[in-house]
């Protein structure tokens, strides 16, 4: 992602010798710097425009269902997109 270890581990809130015991696969990644370095990559690699108009989409299905039901919003990935997963 064109980032450094310690560049990435000041994003995640560690230093760069855990990012590089990640790497290495010395130290497993805990469950809250997993979704944050996944978060990086979304960054990284989905164009500007395109993550605007996921959050959006993401906004406007919570503004729905936080008028329509107590459930929350769920999504899925589809084929590169994301779509809302119907309750049960």
């Amino acid at each position: 992602m064109e980032m450094t270890q310690d560049e990435l581990g000041t994003k995640l809130g560690v230093d760069g010798q855990t990012i590089a015991r990640y790497e290495k696969g010395v130290t497993q990644i805990s469950g809250p710097a997993d979704r944050l370095v996944r978060v990086q990559v979304i960054r990284h690699f989905i164009p500007e425009e395109k993550l605007r108009q996921l959050l959006q989409q993401a906004e406007d299905a919570v503004e729905r269902d936080s008028f329509d039901n107590d459930l929350p919003a769920r999504f899925r990935e589809n084929h590169g997109e994301w779509e809302e997963v119907c309750h049960t």
